[in-house]
């Protein structure tokens, strides 16, 4: 914990781990939109040594703090997105 990463949104479900990983921290932010933001925010971090080290320090807290680290919450989550996976096709058919 405590390395930022930036990601970039896209059709592939591999890019959008990293964009779920990001927000459920509260680090949306360091979502690029395109490959232009993507270098930008790069850059941003790797030359802004106080923002990168404010960044650093907040990750382990927002990481523990997040849904990620909450498995009451995480598993209620997961087992109502099952639920509804499974009811949805059921209530079609009425």
């Amino acid at each position: 914990m405590g390395v930022p990463c930036v990601t970039m949104r896209e059709s592939v479900d591999a890019h959008n781990v990293g964009v779920s990983l990001l927000n459920a921290v509260g680090c949306k932010n360091l979502v690029a939109k395109n490959e232009d933001e993507y270098v930008e925010l790069a850059i941003h971090l790797a030359t802004d040594l106080t923002a990168l080290s404010k960044l650093r320090m907040s990750l382990q807290n927002r990481m523990l703090k997040s849904p990620l680290c909450d498995g009451s919450k995480f598993t209620l989550n997961l087992f109502g997105s099952i639920v509804t996976t499974l009811l949805t096709p059921l209530l079609r058919l009425k």
